[in-house]
């Protein structure tokens, strides 16, 4: 016999807010020849609970986190700089995490020698060249990445579409490959 069947809970009710993004200025400049492409966060964003005063301060912010320069060194970098960055030691006082969420965050700050261009080409614009009978193509990716070099002047105007993609199926059997694209 238990006797009392009510169980006493302590409860924290805090507000939520999502969309929260990060910006970062990395700390450093690459090697002399090569510049920052391109700074992405992965999650892009994420959900926070928090006190009222700390989403309001948050929200004064465009809901944004600043991520600190000393934690993205990119100085004298001649390729892709990733770092880890546990979220506790970024979060606003006040905030935390909500639950099922990742504790870390990555940021990938792309480094491109000057006179390079990264452009993201989406595996359907590949065109498949002597592919025989009844075969069609699948790709295992979405998307690849495309380095184009040239004067920054021509880079400006090209584009995901301005560029053709090819690969050649002459002879090949059903089965998977991995094909240059051309």
């Amino acid at each position: 016999d238990i006797g009392d069947s009510k169980v006493d809970v302590y409860v924290e009710l805090w507000s939520t807010v999502s969309g929260v993004t990060f910006t970062c200025d990395p700390k450093g400049t690459p090697a002399n020849g090569y510049a920052v492409s391109k700074i992405v966060t992965t999650p892009s964003e994420i959900s926070l609970a928090g006190t009222e005063e700390a989403l309001e301060t948050l929200k004064k912010n465009g809901n944004q986190i600043e991520i600190p320069s000393r934690l993205v060194d990119i100085g004298n970098a001649r390729e892709t700089v990733e770092c880890k960055i546990d979220l506790a030691e970024i979060l606003p006082s006040g905030t935390k995490t909500v639950s099922n969420q990742a504790e870390s965050i990555i940021v990938e700050v792309g480094i491109l020698p000057l006179g390079s261009k990264q452009i993201s080409l989406s595996t359907q614009n590949i065109q498949a060249l002597n592919l025989t009978g009844e075969l069609q193509t699948v790709f295992t990716d979405t998307a690849l990445t495309v380095t184009v070099r040239g004067k920054e002047e021509d880079l400006k105007n090209v584009t995901a579409a301005s560029i053709k993609a090819s690969i050649d199926c002459s002879g090949l059997d059903e089965g998977t490959y991995n094909l240059p694209v051309t």
